[in-house]
């Protein structure tokens, strides 16, 4: 029962299809003694007989009711941390398995949410009222984080063409291990979406959002959208749209959120270190304005200047190495340039909820008018955490 609170721990080879579904993770049983030799410090146990042995084979002797069994992998709660053991050593590597789906989700209900959400530390209601939020709790040890960190660079720099990596059979295990850290936040992301994202390789489309992941590293000296004292103008910001989507006046194409990982980086603590620019509150803007179109949502590249008259204002969103950023997909934004002397490494997902209608999966302009169509307990968690 402990080991299930705390879903984000490392995976214990292959992840079972209850694991992916629930963040539980694989624990051995305690050890028992030798057969003939009784525990230290206890009296010998008379053997049962065999039609009761059933019973006293899940029946704990006292002295391991207070004792965590030898290979749990267990972490710290917030900071991710594994306690000494002799599984210290598996929490240092990431794992690189892949499960397309569960077989069977976890309750959906506002009660499991508010568990999940504090946890993680998803705040509801900035992320309705702002559209975006940082979960403060880290999921990742720091050992954990140098490894991620490594594994992002060589992926981007070992013959990646661009920032995009896309899941295919023939992904290396670098690319599988960038993709499988999504599991981490499955437990707060399927009550957060009621019923699920989909999972990499859930199907075989490669250029499918749930295939591919964005390794965004801004090195030193990269210059940003603009030069930092522009950064606060939602004017050079931009909504998310797929490359071949990107032309001015065509009907947009939405997914439901952007999840970045902060691996790296010091944009805890200034705006100029390659940060992520958002502007508040641009994502239920935007949905009024798209009630009132005859037709279907467009997209345009300077999408502030066509729908608004005033420009919404832009702030820097600060996330330290470990935190992850939740943010919907129409609310405007755009990165700073880094002046700072570390590189910056974001991974970012982007998610699609399970609960689309057919053919609604690459535009869903009811969700574009509607900005928690996609997110049915957002409200009552946001009531339920004040």
């Amino acid at each position: 029962k402990s080991l299930r609170v705390e879903p984000h721990c490392t995976f214990r080879g292959l992840p079972s299809k209850h694991h992916m579904a629930t963040g539980a993770t694989r624990a051995g049983p305690a050890k028992r003694p030798a057969a003939g030799r009784p525990a230290a410090g206890r009296p010998a146990v008379r053997r049962r007989p065999a039609a009761a042995k059933s019973v006293a084979v899940h029946r704990r002797p006292a002295s391991a009711s207070a004792a965590t069994p030898k290979r749990a992998v267990i972490v710290a709660s917030g900071s991710g941390r594994a306690r000494k053991g002799e599984d210290e050593q598996s929490q240092k590597r990431l794992s690189s398995k892949i499960i397309a789906a569960p077989s069977k989700l976890p309750r959906i209900d506002v009660d499991t949410f508010a568990v999940e959400a504090e946890r993680f530390g998803f705040d509801a209601s900035s992320y309705l009222t702002h559209g975006f939020t940082v979960l403060q709790q880290p999921m990742l040890s720091d050992e954990e984080l140098v490894e991620a960190t490594a594994v992002a660079r060589r992926v981007r720099f070992g013959g990646s063409n661009g920032e995009f990596v896309f899941l295919r059979h023939q992904a290396n295990e670098d690319k599988r291990t960038l993709f499988a850290l999504l599991y981490r936040y499955l437990p707060l992301l399927n009550q957060m979406f009621g019923g699920g994202v989909r999972l990499p390789f859930s199907d075989k489309a490669p250029y499918s959002h749930h295939n591919q992941v964005q390794v965004a590293i801004k090195q030193p000296g990269f210059e940003g959208y603009d030069q930092l004292a522009n950064m606060y103008c939602s004017d050079v910001g931009h909504i998310d749209q797929p490359l071949q989507r990107q032309v001015p006046g065509r009907k947009a194409h939405n997914f439901s959120a952007s999840f970045g990982i902060v691996l790296n980086g010091a944009t805890s603590d200034r705006d100029d270190a390659g940060n992520l620019f958002v502007a508040p509150g641009t994502h239920m803007q935007f949905a009024d304005k798209f009630q009132r179109l005859d037709g279907d949502p467009l997209w345009y590249p300077k999408i502030a200047r066509h729908y608004f008259d005033r420009m919404p204002r832009m702030q820097a969103v600060r996330a330290r190495p470990g935190q992850a950023i939740l943010m919907h997909h129409q609310t405007i934004h755009g990165v700073a340039p880094n002046n700072s002397d570390q590189d910056r490494v974001h991974l970012y997902f982007r998610l699609t909820a399970c609960g689309r209608p057919a053919g609604r999966i690459n535009s869903y302009p009811e969700a574009m008018r509607d900005p928690t169509l996609e997110t049915p307990l957002l409200r009552s968690l946001a009531a339920k955490q004040q």
